[in-house]
């Protein structure tokens, strides 16, 4: 699991760039396995945690800003990996 603390703020936007755009085109086309999706979500609480301890770090207060992450949208002790060739398809 990679350490998004030890990244600048600019690396870390890009990130939640890339991965934001990587968790849309998992829910547009519905073509996923559970564990890719898990991981992206994970990826994007983790990388957001990051951003907002970096903008705190420069005294910056965050709490109206960038609202903490719902526990209700990850929950990630809640989050089971299943096989990699399970795959969801919508119809």
């Amino acid at each position: 699991m990679p350490n998004y603390a030890e990244l600048e703020l600019p690396d870390l936007m890009d990130l939640l760039v890339w991965h934001t755009n990587e968790y849309r085109k998992m829910l547009r086309y519905s073509s996923y396995t559970i564990a890719g999706f898990a991981q992206c979500k994970l990826a994007l609480a983790e990388i957001h945690e990051a951003v907002k301890s970096k903008i705190e770090q420069g005294g910056y207060l965050m709490k109206n800003v960038i609202p903490s992450f719902p526990d209700y949208i990850i929950d990630t002790a809640t989050i089971i990996t299943p096989p990699d060739d399970y795959n969801i398809k919508k119809k």
